[in-house]
């Protein structure tokens, strides 16, 4: 069975608008914010300083990327939080260890668990900006 030209046409832009209306779905939330500490993301450590956080919906991953440095990473989470926290990070810090970033929500949607926490440990949190 032969498709006549114009019905094939018909059918890509058909399927190419379908595709390229989800990828305009996605939503895409961004946020930053200033620690004065060292603080470390799955056994690696980053500085002090202005960090902007990005995450696509659909994405198994985040971004946190340095605003001073322009050096940038992937972060990989775990789960999905309920949103109890708005629009913060919390950080583990357990006797004299670098605290370690374990809680990101990102405005009003659910958070996201980096890694779960040691036994004994201390929750700071650091408030985010839009």
């Amino acid at each position: 069975m032969r498709i006549p030209v114009g019905v094939m046409g018909l059918l890509v832009c058909l399927v190419l608008g379908l595709s390229g209306g989800a990828a305009l779905a996605q939503q895409v939330l961004q946020s930053s914010f200033k620690v004065g500490f060292a603080f470390r993301v799955a056994n690696v450590e980053y500085p002090s300083g202005s960090y902007q956080l990005s995450y696509r919906s659909g994405d198994r991953f985040l971004t946190l990327r340095n605003t001073g440095t322009g050096d940038s990473a992937m972060l990989s989470f775990v789960t999905r939080l309920s949103s109890r926290e708005k629009g913060g990070i919390v950080f583990d810090k357990a006797k004299e260890e670098t605290r370690r970033l374990t809680e990101i929500y990102l405005g009003d949607s659910d958070g996201f668990l980096l890694e779960a926490g040691q036994d004994d440990h201390q929750h700071e949190r650091v408030d985010l900006k839009p």
